[in-house]
């Protein structure tokens, strides 16, 4: 147990020279490490702060790329989209064209019926009448080659068919890259923002 002091109040005692030396030069370790410390400190928050501006300088070179990349795919999409638009017209025209050509062809179909059906009329009466054997010989003649003729335009007609056949597949063709190229520019589109 410590004794109680009497009612004397202590007083600091004074340090000796060497204690004082000692305490002076462990104050100074103290400021020299606190200076060492605080430059440090300065140094990593410059070093941090080069780094963040470099950061930031990649970053935005990054964003301007990416923006001028959104800006071409925008740039693709409006001419595919215009190219499929141009295509879905040419298709619209090429299925017109069929579909008058299939008429052009069911009407000659029924000229050929009719014609064949004359030609058998000529016959028959040409069993019938052998006096006008000339004259029916003419007339079949002319229908004959009327047949010839409407054989070449049908021949005509299903050329330009399959060529009008070919000309679709190639144009649905079309439209099938250029839609697979919007689903690839929509998820591009979807990346970027």
């Amino acid at each position: 147990m410590r004794k109680k002091r009497s009612g004397k109040t202590s007083r600091p005692r004074a340090l000796s020279a060497a204690a004082e030396g000692r305490f002076t030069l462990l104050l100074e370790q103290i400021r020299e490490q606190n200076r060492a410390t605080i430059e440090a400190v300065f140094a990593s928050r410059d070093e941090l702060r080069r780094e963040m501006r470099e950061i930031a300088s990649g970053l935005e070179q990054r964003v301007k790329l990416l923006e001028k990349a959104v800006t071409m795919n925008s740039e693709a999409i409006q001419r595919a989209t215009e190219a499929i638009r141009a295509n879905s017209e040419a298709i619209q025209r090429n299925s017109e064209a069929i579909q008058r050509n299939s008429e052009d062809i069911a009407q000659l179909r029924r000229e050929v019926d009719k014609n064949t059906e004359t030609l058998a009329e000529l016959q028959r009466c040409f069993e019938r009448q052998a006096s006008g054997l000339d004259q029916l010989t003419g007339q079949v003649r002319s229908n004959s080659r009327e047949i010839v003729e409407l054989g070449g335009r049908i021949e005509q007609l299903k050329i330009e068919t399959r060529k009008n056949t070919e000309q679709i597949k190639q144009l649905t063709e079309e439209v099938r890259k250029i839609s697979g190229l919007e689903k690839r520019v929509s998820a591009l589109e979807q990346r970027s923002s």
